[in-house]
């Protein structure tokens, strides 16, 4: 690190052998001799050493002549040639004290080392020079990060914070890799992350990162073709900052995929943009606002959802629009809106669990997978005749009165209901099931008549047959 070696008349902290004596006892003129007196005229200079970038390595500091004749040089010898620093204080500082001046002076491959402080400046990035602090505890970049370069850069355990605008801006149409790895995100005042960058070979990676972005502003917005891959990382957004009303991060174009994360900013997909999310954490309950809005999609399996906690307070948890497809494996929906999942599109689901008090999937098309694991859903309808939905299974009857229960239109094949007379009064209030399309074992309804009867229906294709 950066030092001050005092040399001192006489004595000092070099052996004699190499620094004999230093005795300032010359005039002005510099040839006569006399008794040393303060000045300019009376310095002692040792001309500074440059390193392979310019940067200056050694360096006099206070030369002037004194009756004690100290020499002081600082010594900016490092483990890298780019060391940056905001001080100015002689040795306190890098070799650069702004991150801009260090990397005018890099040639990649790189690595800018960060000292503690806080940077506020935007950054052209170049291909293949990093930038790397100690933690972003305590070294912080305030501006923004321009990446328009051909090429892969890496920024690691530094604070990136908004300045008005965004703190990565991904531009341009060359094949740019920018990963953020350990990274904080302060986002208070303007989008964090825009991606715009036309070329697929593109992307942006969060991993292993933290942050929060305070209410009215959002995550991130792309509209690259490229892909946004989020792992591994926690970023609770405004549950942490007290906001109640993170604003949407959207997707228009590319893939977005979020992997062993958590966050709690609702994403809107629209246009070509997919999202995949895999064993993550999406809770906007703090907005009551839906956690997905899937409106996009990316070629075939764009919008896949897996092993995922969603919780949206009074809102919809998910909501598909019209003419897009998710495919929801194994989630877990929390809501309390009359319909935990809704829209005009299609859901293909399997294994879903409702914690909330809604477990209703009010989609236009609903169709579930062929094997469904574990308990099962038990309906009681509340008014008749009742028309079953594509994830209902048991269906229990009041049977006070005569009832009617409607098998839904456009049945997945291998769709099963079991309908039971919850009562035990259907030998006198009969159980009419009648089928929106095909008959039952041939017949146009089937009648349940016995007391506590049930029977089991699945859909094979063509009709409906009796197990």
């Amino acid at each position: 690190m950066s030092q001050i070696i005092k040399l001192t008349a006489g004595s000092g902290p070099l052996p004699p052998t190499v620094v004999e004596s230093l005795t300032p006892n010359f005039n002005a003129d510099g040839v006569t001799a006399g008794t040393p007196t303060s000045g300019s005229g009376h310095n002692i200079n040792v001309f500074g050493i440059n390193g392979p970038f310019g940067e200056l390595i050694t360096d006099t500091i206070n030369s002037s002549s004194s009756a004690s004749g100290n020499i002081e040089i600082e010594d900016r010898t490092f483990t890298t040639s780019l060391v940056v620093d905001p001080s100015t204080t002689p040795g306190s500082r890098g070799t650069y004290n702004t991150i801009a001046s260090a990397m005018a002076a890099a040639t990649g491959p790189a690595v800018i080392f960060l000292r503690p402080g806080t940077y506020t400046e935007n950054i052209t990035l170049k291909a293949g020079v990093a930038l790397s602090a100690y933690s972003f505890f305590d070294t912080s970049i305030v501006g923004t990060l321009s990446a328009s370069y051909s090429g892969s850069v890496t920024i690691s355990n530094v604070n990136l914070v908004t300045n008005g605008a965004n703190i990565v801006s991904m531009t341009g149409a060359n094949a740019c890799a920018l990963q953020l790895f350990n990274c904080f995100l302060t986002v208070s005042n303007a989008t964090g992350l825009s991606l715009s960058n036309s070329n697929g070979s593109s992307g942006l990676i969060l991993d292993q990162c933290q942050g929060f972005v305070s209410s009215g502003f959002n995550l991130f917005s792309s509209s690259a073709v490229n892909t946004m891959l989020i792992r591994d990382s926690d970023l609770p957004l405004g549950k942490i900052s007290g906001d109640s009303s993170p604003s949407a991060s959207t997707i228009s174009a590319g893939q977005l995929v979020i992997i062993n994360s958590r966050l709690n900013t609702p994403i809107t997909s629209s246009g070509t943009g997919g999202m995949q999310i895999f064993n993550s954490q999406i809770d906007t309950s703090n907005g009551n606002v839906a956690c997905l809005i899937v409106g996009g999609t990316n070629g075939a399996f764009a919008n896949v959802s897996e092993n995922n906690v969603y919780s949206s307070g009074t809102a919809s948890a998910i909501s598909v629009s019209s003419t897009v497809t998710l495919s929801s494996i194994k989630d877990i929906i929390s809501s309390s809106n009359t319909n935990a999942i809704t829209g005009g599109g299609t859901l293909d689901f399997s294994d879903l669990s409702f914690m909330g008090t809604s477990n209703v999937i009010n989609t236009t098309t609903q169709a579930p997978f062929v094997a469904s694991l574990g308990a099962v859903r038990v309906t009681a309808p509340g008014a008749y005749p009742y028309t079953t939905l594509p994830n209902d299974y048991v269906i229990i009857v009041d049977t006070t009165s005569a009832r009617t229960i409607n098998l839904n239109a456009s049945p997945t094949t291998g769709q099963t209901y079991r309908i039971k007379d919850n009562t035990g009064t259907a030998n006198t209030n009969n159980i009419t099931i009648t089928p929106a399309a095909g008959n039952i074992d041939g017949s146009a309804t089937k009648v349940i008549n016995t007391t506590f009867g049930s029977v089991d229906v699945v859909y094979n294709g063509t009709q409906w047959s009796l197990l």
